[in-house]
């Protein structure tokens, strides 16, 4: 592969700090937009800009990027706080490419674009008809990629957890509980091997393997968050018995890998017991 290929990270937290470090160590030239720049890695060529706000993406124009990976944030949880990332923010992101488009676009978009909601399996050839607000502007978002984009992968991931994401791990050290109610599967992915996901999507393009146009981001073992949470406190030799309780979301499937580990993709951490045994190593945690 040619080594002098750039790569452009719209939207850089943590994942995609992570895959751009990784991108650089094949020989990628990096270039990050964000809104906060101080804390990105002095490797990359950090810009400041705000994809709400037009006139801070126009330093991008006439300028050629191999591979784009967007990875947005919206501010809050809110419906217009989506759109404003996702749709607005997306249409300026790809306004400002289109004379010049990248030569793959990944998209990092969420399994919250699926309705299934028995515990069935679903797939990248799975229908999606989402109930809620997030999956539906998701689903629009990434219509948006496919119709603007000279050419573009779709990576729907799970929950992501990690080192740095232990929301989970946190409700658990303080005892909250999980009931029968809250019985459904949980769908994740470790950091490391997301960003890592990412990378070699990349790399598989600029060496010419044939890719399909969607993947599941997920690991092997989806999990009943019961399961999960019982597990967690047993390796922390814990009794989870206050009085709250863990919440899930309304979704309960079980999500496929099946194509991405077809594409030669290994996963590092191919199930919660290996990804959160990582986590808890690196994580001294007391209760709140």
């Amino acid at each position: 592969m040619d080594i002098d290929k750039s790569v452009l990270l719209i939207g850089c937290g943590d994942l995609a700090t992570r895959a751009g470090l990784q991108l650089i160590t094949e020989g990628f030239k990096v270039t990050a937009v964000r809104r906060n720049t101080s804390l990105l890695p002095a490797e990359f060529d950090a810009m400041p800009a705000d994809i709400t706000r037009p006139e801070t993406l126009l330093k991008l124009q006439g300028r050629i990027f191999d591979l784009a990976i967007i990875s947005l944030t919206p501010d809050g949880r809110s419906e217009d706080d989506y759109r404003q990332v996702y749709l607005d923010g997306l249409k300026k992101v790809l306004s400002v490419l289109s004379d010049c488009p990248p030569a793959l676009t990944i998209f990092v978009s969420s399994t919250s674009v699926y309705h299934q909601n028995d515990g069935e399996w679903v797939d990248e050839c799975s229908t999606t008809v989402p109930r809620r607000f997030n999956g539906q502007v998701m689903l629009e978002a990434e219509q948006l990629i496919q119709t603007y984009c000279q050419r573009s992968i779709i990576l729907r991931l799970g929950g992501i957890y990690g080192p740095e994401r232990i929301h989970l791990l946190r409700q658990v050290v303080n005892g909250d509980r999980c009931e029968d109610l809250t019985a459904a599967y949980s769908n994740r992915i470790h950091i490391e091997d997301a960003a890592r996901i990412l990378v070699f999507l990349g790399l598989q393009s600029f060496n010419n393997i044939e890719l399909a146009s969607c993947y599941l981001g997920v690991d092997s073992t989806p999990v009943l968050l019961t399961e999960l949470v019982n597990w967690l406190a047993d390796e922390l030799a814990l009794d989870t018995v206050s009085g709250r309780h863990i919440r899930r979301s309304s979704a309960n499937r079980q999500c496929s890998n099946k194509r991405l580990l077809d594409s030669g993709f290994i996963l590092r951490y191919p199930d919660y017991k290996s990804g959160y045994r990582q986590v808890l190593a690196l994580n001294q945690l007391a209760p709140e």
